[in-house]
């Protein structure tokens, strides 16, 4: 009987040792497999975040060369708007006072348009209608003139004597003359706006 009893005991720690030995390898190969699956994850991530990365810096690329064609076409616009209002034959004699240029912009609102400029002159002489359309004629202008150029005898104050508006390739051109008192010295305003605004 006692041969029978450590030979079962004998069995029973065998099996137990066997049983230890095994679930000390499945778990070791359990603990294996999450670390490769985690150390998966970390290398598909670095390669995500290089992705990424090489996504983004593309984005800004992009932007970045898309802002410097749309400002130089705006510049370029701005320019020949300039060259064209600059055709005004403006007499030697005025004076130039304000000369506010706004540029050529990809977004502009209905209240502030572009591009446009606003310019202000004295002028030395009385101005006259015929003055008027000499200014606008190399130019390629045409001014339909309101206005006799004159200061009505019971005009007070800051008074529009007359005034010249044409229309040519979407812009509106407006020169205006007036003056403060019969004294005063004549003052012309340009205004240059897209047509739409003017």
């Amino acid at each position: 009987m006692l041969v029978d009893r450590y030979a079962a005991g004998s069995c029973i720690g065998q099996f137990a040792t066997n049983f230890m030995v095994v679930a000390w390898g499945l778990g070791f190969g359990v603990w294996g497999l999450g670390f490769g699956v985690w150390g998966f994850g970390f290398w598909v991530l670095g390669d995500g975040v290089k992705i990424l990365g090489a996504i983004l810096v593309g984005v800004v690329v992009l932007a970045v060369t898309a802002f410097f064609i749309v400002r130089s076409l705006e510049d370029r616009a701005t320019d020949e708007f300039v060259s064209q209002v600059s055709r005004l034959d403006i007499p030697p004699g005025w004076t130039l006072l304000d000369d506010i240029v706004r540029r050529e912009q990809f977004l502009c609102v209905s209240t502030n348009p572009c591009p446009s400029i606003a310019r202000r002159w004295e002028a030395d002489t009385a101005v006259t209608v015929e003055d008027l359309e000499q200014i606008a004629a190399p130019a390629g202008l045409v001014f339909s003139v309101e206005g006799t150029c004159q200061r009505p005898a019971n005009a007070t104050g800051s008074t529009t004597l007359c005034s010249g508006r044409a229309v040519q390739d979407g812009y509106g051109y407006q020169l205006r003359v007036s003056n403060d008192s019969p004294q005063g010295n004549q003052q012309i305003f340009l205004s240059v706006r897209p047509s739409k605004a003017s």
